[in-house]
């Protein structure tokens, strides 16, 4: 009988196992939260575009698109960090490796919004 709770308290994780766990998937599913949201505001941005919007709402549209692919950026690297560090401490498996891949292509794109969305600004504004 002690045998098998030495077995089975060896096979759970650690408390920090646990919380490391937990934030990083806490990181990425805010990430990917943010990610939606940037492309939604993209889309806004390009039917506002051709629905000519007023050129203040363009520039409020893009400054909430800067600041959200900021924070994105932000919490896909940390993602990205940690789901490392948990490939390393538990073991590789292929979906670690997805969701590894699809936080690299969301810092990727994350930077491709905050350069479009600070450079149209900038533009609008008359540099």
């Amino acid at each position: 009988m002690n045998e098998k709770r030495k077995i089975k308290s060896t096979q759970e994780p650690s408390q920090i196992k646990k919380i490391i766990f937990l934030v990083c998937k806490l990181f990425r599913n805010a990430a990917t939260i943010l990610f939606t949201f940037n492309i939604l505001l993209f889309s806004l941005y390009l039917v506002g575009n051709y629905q000519i919007f007023l050129d203040k709402s363009q520039s409020i549209i893009l400054n909430v698109m800067s600041i959200t692919a900021i924070i994105m950026v932000i919490f896909a690297v940390m993602a990205f960090f940690m789901s490392i560090i948990i490939m390393i401490i538990d073991q590789f498996t292929v979906l670690l490796l997805i969701k590894i891949l699809f936080l690299f292509v969301i810092v990727v794109l994350g930077t491709v919004f905050i350069v479009y969305s600070v450079i149209l600004n900038k533009l609008a504004g008359g540099i």
